[in-house]
């Protein structure tokens, strides 16, 4: 269970990463290419759709899942103890 939790934080934080690395370098790069138009683009583009929805939703349960993935027993070390021994 811990794994895969562990794991479902990590694929959404990476999704969450490349989220915004695609926002910074494209989205961007297109809205300042032709200013006055492009303005006037992008203000029709956030009437329609807001991007913060996506980022609301999933930044939260992205934290709240490394959280509980972090606090589950010995997922550190993989004993509650803090030992790295097997039995």
């Amino acid at each position: 269970m811990k794994n895969v939790l562990l794991f479902l934080s990590v694929g959404i934080a990476s999704g969450l990463l490349f989220v915004n690395i695609y926002t910074s370098l494209i989205d961007a790069k297109s809205w300042g290419s032709d200013i006055p138009n492009s303005i006037a683009k992008a203000r029709e583009y956030f009437q329609t759709v807001n991007p913060g929805n996506f980022f609301r939703l999933f930044s939260p349960v992205n934290q709240v899942m490394a959280l509980l993935a972090c606090c589950d027993e010995g997922t550190a070390t993989g004993r509650r103890d803090g030992s790295l021994r097997r039995e």
